[in-house]
């Protein structure tokens, strides 16, 4: 029973072979046609049995139209197929309604499902959109005068009202209840994925490219924050940026590919070591700033010690050779009121006097 189901399943939200056309029309469009047809059925037999035998061949025709409907959202242009779907249950409320009366089917509420079903599945622009209710309305209206005035050709048997409301009520509530949750499950996962867009698009704009790592805007934000935090709880906080020593050398010596698998081997490093430290963030090129949060320069410096010893004393295999890096770092403590420009112009100082008193050494 269960295989069976996942079957029918499967064939009513198969989609659309041409790229070019939605899948969502013409799964609603089948959704549509399949209940339509199930309450058809019905409707053969009541009337049959509370109306006349004659009049049970039109519900009979119109299953016919949308059992065609079906086959053809598979076969055919989903446009043509949507406006197929809305033809068949226009004309059965427009000829249903006068031949049995306004209250006896109550088959022009179905012209709610055709307002809902055509807003749904529509691409038209809203000027084309509002025809559509003011014609249902106008259909209303009709329907209700000329039934108020000309009385139903058929009468329903006693009893076979109620049958009737059943048999519409069950379906317009089915119908409705599917077009509502497949269209909002439709508009949820588009918002899911259009969120996870948004998300990745804001991440790219954050990290660097090559390393992961975020990048000097991203950093900028980062450190404003810690600031305003700070005027708030007085915590420390220090910067530090760190430059690869003679890392011109990796490139010449075996090219810019085992270059960069330095770059990333580092960076996972630097992530490791600052996870619950701070942050850090690619600077440009081979350089690296670090942002360490609640801490003073005496605790940072001691931190940045044991980075750079881990830094040397790692090994990075790239082919055949054994790659060794070591890292200078010019370290400055922020100062409450200070311009952050001007602490990073002093940490690049530092970094510039290790540079030139022998390199692999952390400047505090």
């Amino acid at each position: 029973m269960l295989a069976h189901f996942t079957r029918f399943h499967e064939a009513v939200i198969r989609d659309v072979a041409d790229l070019n056309e939605t899948k969502r029309t013409a799964v609603l469009t089948r959704l549509l046609s399949l209940v339509m047809m199930v309450y058809l059925l019905c409707q053969v037999a009541l009337l049959y049995f509370y109306g006349s035998p004659v009049l049970a061949v039109l519900p009979f025709i119109v299953f016919i139209a949308f059992a065609v409907t079906v086959y053809l959202s598979y076969r055919k242009n989903t446009e043509f197929v949507r406006r197929m779907c809305m033809a068949c249950l226009y004309v059965w409320i427009i000829v249903l309604v006068p031949l049995v009366g306004w209250s006896s089917t109550g088959a022009q509420n179905f012209l709610f499902v055709m307002l809902l079903f055509a807003f749904m599945t529509s691409y038209d622009n809203l000027n084309k959109k509002i025809r559509i209710p003011v014609i249902l309305f106008l259909t209303r209206i009709v329907l209700f005068v000329w039934a108020y005035y000309r009385g139903p050709y058929v009468e329903i048997k006693s009893g076979g009202e109620t049958y009737f409301q059943i048999t519409n009520s069950a379906a317009l509530f089915v119908i409705m209840t599917f077009l509502v949750i497949y269209f909002s499950q439709h508009a949820l996962e588009m918002e899911k994925k259009l969120i996870a867009h948004n998300r990745q698009i804001e991440a790219e704009a954050e990290h660097d490219a090559l390393t992961g790592l975020f990048n000097r805007r991203a950093i900028h934000e980062h450190i404003s924050k810690e600031i305003a935090g700070m005027n708030k709880n007085h915590k420390g906080m220090c910067i530090a940026i760190g430059d690869l020593d003679e890392f011109k050398l990796i490139n010449d010596m075996y090219g810019h590919d085992a270059g960069d698998m330095v770059l990333k081997k580092i960076s996972e490093i630097f992530e490791t070591f600052m996870k619950g430290n701070g942050y850090v963030a690619r600077w440009g090129g081979e350089e690296f700033i670090f942002v360490f949060t609640r801490n003073h320069k005496e605790v940072c410096a001691e931190k940045l010690e044991m980075l750079r010893k881990t830094i040397m004393l790692s090994e990075m295999e790239y082919g055949e050779h054994e790659i060794k890096v070591t890292m200078t770092f010019g370290l400055e403590e922020y100062q409450m009121g200070e311009n952050i420009d001007e602490v990073l112009i002093k940490a690049d100082r530092k970094l510039y006097q290790g540079k030139t008193s022998g390199r692999n050494q952390v400047v505090s």
